[in-house]
């Protein structure tokens, strides 16, 4: 008992000190990148730091560089401040997150967005790290949150060596968004006490209890038509379409990530996002015809 128990402790350390290597490896690239928007252009940095097959939303989901190759807008700038980031047991995927200001005509002109990226960064064994998704929120700048946000210390890595796939859980989650309940009530079961949630209009909310109260209006109306998994370690994200009732305000379309991590043999979601599709149309409320007797 006590050679297996030094076995486990030499392999959670062996997986937590990969991950704080590759960690070092994913920031400098999140650095790498920030600085090439801001210098060089975001056409230009897309190129440079992002993989082939990334995917990023204009609004539905599109490849990043196809998307940057068939614009002629090669000002556009943007100054990224990353505020959180992560990265899995492995060191194979991690994700970045912070604010974000547009410039489309370049740094010296006026910005015409604000907001907040989340990055989900992938390791490519010749090419080192690749940004693989980015879906980015707008809100204006400036805006204040009525309450003090909560901090959380870092969790160190674990190091899943059975294999907990988090394929049940989000389908679950969107399952339980769905069901009697609020997403609200689907964070309540899925959500780290540490979750950090991303909506358009408002900053970073974090805590579990915020929220749980940011989302208890909203409901999804339909189960997405395709979802995206993507899973390594003890880490994993999700993507899909997504569609809610948010109560009186009618029907809001967007674009929906979230990222888990496994803990004490359950997955958790660390970070959720919504990002509305936006429209000309106001939104509409959906009523019932009375029957004629």
């Amino acid at each position: 008992m006590r050679i297996l128990g030094l076995v486990t402790s030499i392999f959670v350390f062996a997986a937590t000190a990969l991950s704080q290597n590759a960690g070092d490896q994913m920031l400098a690239a999140e650095r790498g990148l920030s600085k090439a928007t801001g210098e060089l252009g975001v056409k230009p940095a897309v190129m440079q730091f992002f993989s082939d097959d990334a995917i990023i939303f204009r609004p539905d989901a599109v490849n990043s560089k196809d998307f940057w190759n068939g614009r002629d807008d090669g000002k556009a700038a943007a100054v990224r401040g990353m505020s959180a980031f992560g990265i899995s047991s492995t060191g194979q995927i991690g994700y970045t997150t912070g604010s974000i200001e547009i410039f489309p005509n370049g740094k010296g002109a006026a910005s015409n967005a604000y907001g907040d990226y989340v990055t989900i960064w992938g390791r490519r064994e010749n090419d080192g790290w690749r940004a693989v998704l980015e879906l980015v929120v707008k809100h204006e700048k400036g805006i204040q949150l009525q309450y003090k946000q909560e901090r959380f210390e870092r969790i160190e890595a674990e190091s899943n060596k059975k294999g907990r796939s988090a394929a049940d859980p989000s389908m679950n989650f969107l399952r339980a968004s769905m069901g009697v309940g609020t997403l609200g009530s689907a964070y309540k079961s899925f959500a780290a006490e540490e979750i950090r949630f991303l909506r358009d209009g408002l900053p970073p909310i974090t805590g579990k209890k915020r929220v749980i109260d940011a989302t208890k209006a909203y409901r999804a109306v339909k189960f997405p038509f395709k979802v995206a998994l993507i899973e390594s370690g003890d880490m994993a994200y999700s993507w899909n379409p997504c569609e809610y009732n948010v109560s009186d305000e009618g029907m809001e379309r967007g674009n929906c990530l979230h990222i888990w991590k496994l803990r004490n043999k359950k997955w958790w979601i660390v970070l959720g996002a919504f990002a509305r599709v936006e429209s000309d149309l106001k939104p509409q409320l959906k009523t019932k015809k009375a029957r004629s007797k």
